[in-house]
C-alpha cells in the first residue's frame, strides 16, 4: 500500500486543501486496475491526517484491497455553506471524486464507490451518499451527528458540541433543504438509495438521533444494517466499527 498526502485545488473551495490517500501497489499491471473506493470523512475537530493517526486504516485498506481517501472538511458538516467558497458538499460529493478518478487507479462504478465517516463525517457521509445517490452505491456511518435534525422529542436539550446554527444558518429553513439528510431521504425512490451500514455506541449522546435516523430509513425501505454496541464517542469504537463496515461492503461484493 501507498499513503500519499496531497494538496488540490479546489474550485469549490476556491483554495488549496489536503488529503490524505491510501492505494493499493501491490498488484501486477496496475495502469489497468480499478480499485473500489472509500471516501472517509473525519469528525468536527479532526483533519485528514486522523483517520490515518488513530485508526488501523491503512492496514484495513490493505487486507480489504480497496483504495481510500480522506480529504480535509474543516468544520464544515460536508454541506454547501452561506458564505461563499464553502461549498463542501459538492467538494466531496463531485470534485473529489473527479479529481481523484483521475489521479489515481479508481473504479468509477456505483457499486464500488463507498463514502463513510464518523461523528460529523457520519452526517456528511449520509447527507452525500443520499444527495450524490448516482455516485456513492454504500454509506458507512459511525456514530453520526445527526442531532441538528433528529433530536427526539423527549430530549429537551440539543446536544451540541459547536454552535451548528452558524453553519446551517436557520434551521427552521435548513430543515426543508438539501442540508437535512431527512429531506433527501423523502425525495428518493428505495430503489435509489444506498446501501447503508450504521453503528453507534450506547453510551454515545449521539444514539438517540442515530436511533430516530434509523426508523426513517426502515420506513422508507432502505437496505440498512444498523448496529448498537458497548462504547462511547472514541476511537476505540470507530477503529473497530470501520473494519466491520469495510467487511460488510466486501461481503456485498462478494
Amino acid at each position: 500500500m501507498a499513503l500519499i498526502h496531497g494538496n488540490i485545488m479546489s474550485k469549490e473551495l476556491h483554495r488549496q486543501t489536503a488529503f490524505n490517500a491510501v492505494i493499493p501497489v501491490d498488484v501486477e499491471n496496475i495502469s489497468k486496475c480499478e480499485f473500489p473506493t472509500l471516501y472517509l470523512l473525519h469528525g468536527l475537530s479532526d483533519n485528514c491526517e486522523a483517520w490515518v493517526a488513530n485508526s488501523r486504516i491503512v492496514k484495513l485498506a490493505e487486507e480489504a484491497g480497496i483504495a481510500v481517501i480522506m480529504p480535509t472538511g474543516d468544520i464544515s458538516f460536508y454541506i454547501d455553506q452561506l458564505v461563499s467558497n464553502n461549498n463542501y458538499g459538492k467538494f466531496v460529493g463531485e470534485e473529489l471524486v473527479d479529481i481523484t478518478r483521475k489521479m489515481f487507479p479508481l473504479s468509477s462504478k456505483r457499486e464500488d464507490t463507498i463514502i463513510g465517516g464518523l461523528s460529523m463525517g457520519g452526517f456528511g457521509a449520509i447527507r452525500n451518499g443520499l444527495k450524490y445517490h448516482e455516485t456513492f452505491g454504500s454509506i458507512i456511518a459511525l456514530s453520526s451527528a445527526l442531532h441538528i435534525f433528529e433530536t427526539p422529542d423527549e430530549l429537551p436539550i440539543r446536544e451540541t458540541p459547536y454552535d451548528e446554527d452558524l453553519i446551517f444558518g436557520d434551521l427552521d429553513v435548513a430543515k426543508e433543504s438539501d442540508k437535512n439528510p431527512a429531506y433527501i431521504l423523502n425525495n428518493l425512490k428505495k430503489e435509489e438509495i444506498p446501501e447503508i451500514f450504521m453503528a453507534c455506541g450506547t453510551e454515545d449522546n449521539l444514539i438517540y438521533s442515530n436511533r430516530c435516523f434509523k426508523e426513517r430509513l426502515l420506513k422508507k425501505g432502505a437496505d440498512l444494517t444498523y448496529i448498537e454496541a458497548p462504547g462511547e464517542h472514541v476511537w476505540s469504537f470507530w477503529d473497530e466499527y470501520i473494519e466491520k463496515g469495510i467487511k460488510w461492503f466486501n461481503n456485498k461484493r462478494q
